[in-house]
């Protein structure tokens, strides 16, 4: 008798997530943060119930597509549900360079109240950890990627990923591997 294999919380999204998180990607390409800050909200909250990994970067995502929506109070919230997370599970290399890649990117857009407030919070939070904080290694060379996740669309920051191997990256959002382009 066929028996199906029990499900892991590191698990891919189902369907009815993946056209959701393509529709949700799609509307933030074009400009409609609106429709897409509801589209990853619904997917983070529903990440966030099965405690899969990928819930603190679609809570980033919902965070600031409100926050260029014009709805920066929300916005930081969400965001900050986000980075909270990943303190929780103690992700604290990850929590920084999010963090730093969040605020960097408010700040480019003139959003500097909001881009300040995420700030302070991270300094906050890191304050006590500076000196136990994992140092990362040397900066190699990584092979160019694809700039879109062709599972999902979500966007592909070499900085931002998790490497698998030399040439392979996880995509934050669906945890699909991408392969370099060659």
């Amino acid at each position: 008798m066929f028996r199906r294999r029990p499900i892991r919380p590191g698990r891919r999204p189902g369907d009815r997530a993946k056209v959701l998180l393509n529709q949700a990607h799609r509307l933030y390409d074009e400009g409609q943060y609106q429709r897409a800050a509801k589209l990853f909200e619904e997917l983070a909250q529903g990440a966030l119930r099965r405690q899969l990994p990928r819930a603190p970067f679609l809570f980033l995502q919902a965070g600031k597509a409100y926050i260029y929506a014009g709805n920066d109070k929300y916005g930081v919230v969400l965001i900050k549900a986000g980075l909270k997370d990943l303190a929780m599970h103690k992700r604290w290399l990850v929590l920084t360079r999010v963090g730093n890649q969040v605020t960097a990117e408010l700040k480019d857009r003139g959003l500097t109240e909001a881009s300040d407030s995420i700030r302070q919070w991270l300094d906050e939070k890191l304050a006590g950890l500076k000196t136990e904080l994992p140092v990362e290694g040397k900066v190699v060379e990584r092979p160019i990627l694809p700039t879109k996740c062709p599972s999902c669309g979500g966007s592909i920051d070499p900085q931002m990923v998790e490497w698998l191997d030399g040439v392979t990256v996880e995509c934050l959002y669906c945890g699909s591997a991408v392969r370099a382009e060659s």
